[in-house]
């Protein structure tokens, strides 16, 4: 991946972030879809998507991501 390419996933990702602490989860979902897009593989990326399922009160949706990541990662 490009520098360029990292420096946008990081950006749209701290927009996630700031859009999903406002309360602006759907905001917050696009945004960090966008980041998905350009890194679909990010467990960071994924994470996030999770954490915004959260507070939107999804839990289903983000029960199914945070399952996917329990299989990728170590802890």
């Amino acid at each position: 991946m490009s520098d360029s390419i990292r420096e946008q996933v990081r950006e749209l990702r701290i927009d996630a972030v700031s859009y999903s602490k406002i309360g602006h989860h759907s905001k917050a979902e696009s945004t960090i879809r966008k980041a998905l897009e350009l890194d679909p593989d990010n467990n960071r990326l994924n994470h996030e998507l999770a954490k915004i399922h959260l507070r939107s009160k999804r839990y289903e949706k983000a029960l199914d991501i945070l399952l996917i990541l329990s299989d990728k990662t170590k802890n």
